[in-house]
């Protein structure tokens, strides 16, 4: 969508969100999201708990700020 148009006005989040982003749960080691982030070339994934439930978003940088990459 992005690379057919210049006109950024009239685009909403819903236009170039991912429909099925990548998750992680809570639980999970900080080196497991590096791994999924490095194995499908991203640099954010939601965090849920165990019933798919939005907690909040690991970002590369974040991890890299822990000393973690």
């Amino acid at each position: 969508m992005l690379q057919k148009t210049t006109d950024f006005t009239s685009i909403t989040a819903k236009d170039i969100m991912s429909a099925n982003p990548k998750t992680i749960l809570a639980e999970a080691m900080a080196i497991e999201a590096l791994e999924t982030l490095e194995s499908n070339n991203i640099t954010q994934i939601l965090v849920t708990d165990d019933h798919k439930k939005y907690i909040g978003v690991v970002h590369l940088h974040d991890l890299l700020k822990e000393g973690i990459f």
